[in-house]
């Protein structure tokens, strides 16, 4: 346990880690392509039946799902386990939906 400049330990300022979500045990094992796979089209299958955000991927963004997904999982295998099988642009992509991002947060 750590403490901050006043002396108070960090637990009591913003508890215990451990117990977050998504902590460490309650991860999901993303060791292999499969299972990124699986994360991956498990969440943007949820994404595609959602009133607020399938409008911004299939009417904004105009989402193409046949190659899209395929680039997601290469990208997040990239992230996680090294190989560089992903061979897109991020960051030249995104940036112009990224004001309506915020707007779409702000609503959850």
């Amino acid at each position: 346990m750590t403490t901050d400049v006043a002396g108070t330990a960090s637990s009591q300022i913003v508890g215990d880690r451990r117990d977050l979500p998504g902590a460490a045990g309650n991860r999901p094992d993303l060791s292999t392509r499969s299972a990124i796979h699986d994360l991956v089209t498990s969440f943007y299958r949820e994404i595609v039946f959602d009133d607020l955000l399938a409008p911004v991927f299939d009417e904004v963004a105009e989402v193409d799902w046949s190659t899209h997904i395929p680039n997601l999982i290469d990208y997040w295998c990239w992230i996680l386990l090294g190989p560089p099988r992903y061979r897109g642009a991020v960051t030249a992509t995104h940036p112009a939906a990224a004001p309506r991002v915020s707007d779409h947060a702000s609503a959850m």
